[in-house]
């Protein structure tokens, strides 16, 4: 029986390594956040800033009133989905984001695609 080529054991060893790569750099907490993005615990994953268009932003909201003052008038719909998650309620054209105790944390009343008003409770 003839051995193993090195080079399939390298190809292997390479592919492998390329993957835990890949999972490490989608679905670690650390990885997010050194890469300058938001974890995703509901779904273990990182959040993308084109999360809105993609539907997978979750529901995160909870984050302070810090982290929700970085949104401002004028910022994209999408920042702010990337930011807060997806809001909790669309209720007369205002979006409404709630931590899971029922808390307000924001409110946003969208101008187009564009964060018209916002409020930080």
């Amino acid at each position: 029986m003839k051995p193993f080529p090195r080079r399939a054991v390298f190809g292997l060893a390479a592919v492998f390594l390329c993957s835990l790569t890949v999972y490490a750099y989608e679905y670690s907490e650390a990885a997010c956040e050194l890469t300058g993005r938001f974890g995703n615990r509901e779904k273990s994953r990182c959040i993308n800033p084109d999360c809105r268009q993609k539907d997978t932003c979750g529901f995160c909201a909870g984050e302070s009133r810090e982290t929700c003052e970085t949104i401002r008038p004028g910022d994209s719909l999408d920042k702010a989905w990337y930011v807060l998650g997806r809001p909790s309620q669309d209720e007369d054209g205002k979006l409404l984001w709630e931590s899971k105790g029922a808390a307000k944390v924001a409110e946003i009343e969208p101008d187009g695609e564009k964060v018209g008003r916002i409020i930080c409770y």
